[in-house]
Order: C-alpha cells, then sequence, then structure tokens
C-alpha cells in the first residue's frame, strides 16, 4: 500500500543517495513526466495539454526521499533537461554526470525519436559508463486505439543491452506494461525499474514517497 508525504523521521547513516536523469528528444513527454511527479501531492494537478519546451538553459530538479518494502532509504535526486540539448550531437555532461540511471522516452508515434534512442544511450554511457541501467519510455499511449500488441513487439529494443523497456502514458499516469498497476503513483513506475536494476532486485517495490524540495537550475 503506497502512502505519500509522511513525516515520520528514519535514521539516514545508510541512505543511498542516487541520480537519475530523464532524457529523449523534445516533444516526447519529458517535462510532463517530471511535472507528474511533482503534482502526485496536488489535488489540482492536471495535464498540461499545450507544448513548451524547457528553455535551454535550464534544468528542472525534484528531489525524492523514497522508502522501499524493505523498510531501506533511498533519496533519489531527478533531473529533467531540454530535447534540444541534443542539438549538434552533444548533451551538456554536466546533466549526465554522475548518474546512476536513465530514463529515456520517445514518442510510440515518432519513428525518429524511437531511432534517436540509441543517440542517447550512447550518450549518456559514455559519459556514465556502460553499466548504467536505462529505462526506455514509449510514450503517449493513450493516443492509441488499436493494434497495441503490434506496438508493443515494435518497441521491445531487443539488440540494446542493460535496458527495460516500458509503454506508458505520462497523460493518464498509466503504464501499459504492467495491468496490475492502478493509481496515479504509476508515473514513478519508472523509476522503481530503474531501483531494481541498480540494486540489482527485480521484486523491489517503492513503499512511500516523499518530495522534499523542487528548484529550476540555471546553467551559463
Amino acid at each position: 500500500m503506497w502512502s505519500f508525504g509522511s513525516n515520520k523521521r528514519r535514521k539516514t547513516s545508510n541512505t543511498k543517495h542516487l541520480k537519475f536523469c530523464i532524457g529523449g528528444d523534445g516533444g516526447v513527454g519529458k517535462s510532463s513526466l517530471f511535472k507528474a511527479i511533482i503534482g502526485l501531492n496536488n489535488e489540482d494537478y492536471k495535464f498540461q495539454r499545450n507544448y513548451q519546451a524547457t528553455p535551454i538553459n535550464e534544468f528542472n530538479l525534484v528531489n525524492l526521499k523514497i522508502i522501499l518494502d524493505n523498510d531501506e532509504e533511498v533519496i533519489v535526486n531527478i533531473w529533467d533537461t531540454a530535447g534540444q540539448e541534443f542539438k549538434d550531437g552533444d548533451l551538456r555532461d554536466s546533466f549526465l554526470a554522475n548518474a546512476d540511471g536513465a530514463v529515456i522516452l520517445y514518442d510510440i508515434q515518432s519513428a525518429s525519436t524511437r531511432h534517436n534512442i540509441n543517440q542517447w544511450l550512447d550518450r549518456i554511457r559514455k559519459i556514465c559508463g556502460e553499466d548504467i541501467p536505462a529505462v526506455i519510455v514509449g510514450n503517449k499511449m493513450d493516443k492509441v486505439k488499436k493494434n497495441r500488441e503490434n506496438i508493443a513487439r515494435e518497441c521491445r529494443f531487443t539488440s540494446l543491452t542493460n535496458i527495460k523497456t516500458m509503454l506508458f502514458s505520462v497523460k493518464q499516469r498509466n503504464n501499459y506494461s504492467d495491468s496490475k498497476k492502478k493509481g496515479i503513483y504509476q508515473v514513478l513506475d519508472p523509476f522503481e525499474l530503474l531501483l531494481q536494476m541498480y540494486m540489482k532486485d527485480k521484486h523491489l517495490t517503492i513503499k512511500s514517497v516523499e518530495i522534499l524540495s523542487t528548484q529550476l537550475v540555471e546553467t551559463k
């Protein structure tokens, strides 16, 4: 059972601190995913239909305190940046440096954003190492009304290693890859999968989460 925003304090001496980055081309839903995470404790949260690219000199950062089902505490910093960061084939190294995992989004209706997954993954691994876990998320499944099984087959990325895949709708906050999951907290499923990969425990689940802080980081 999920709980959110618990005020109960725990010992932090053995707390892990992890950095996860959100990548992908412009318009695939990175910032929408980020805003949906922040919106978990906002009853007035609504999905923004109008696309607005994150300014090229800004990062969004949210700090989460996550309690796992084994009662282990993890502090996760999630970074979101603009798709334009991939301009000229180069991402800001400062965005990816020291990342422990990455969520890479693409638009399931856009072949070009799906094909660019390889470039994103290559760049991330060049900076962070070949062993960095990554979750590839096919977003906007809410727009698909039929042939979902065909899409699932096309989006397996079987040629890539050390990755997991997921079909998702950020708009609906719905994980289409796991019919057992219910509720708005599915928006954290890509990061729960990253935690499973990082900790090498496929049964690991998030028990509770608290938003510690959010901030806008400007770069020169």
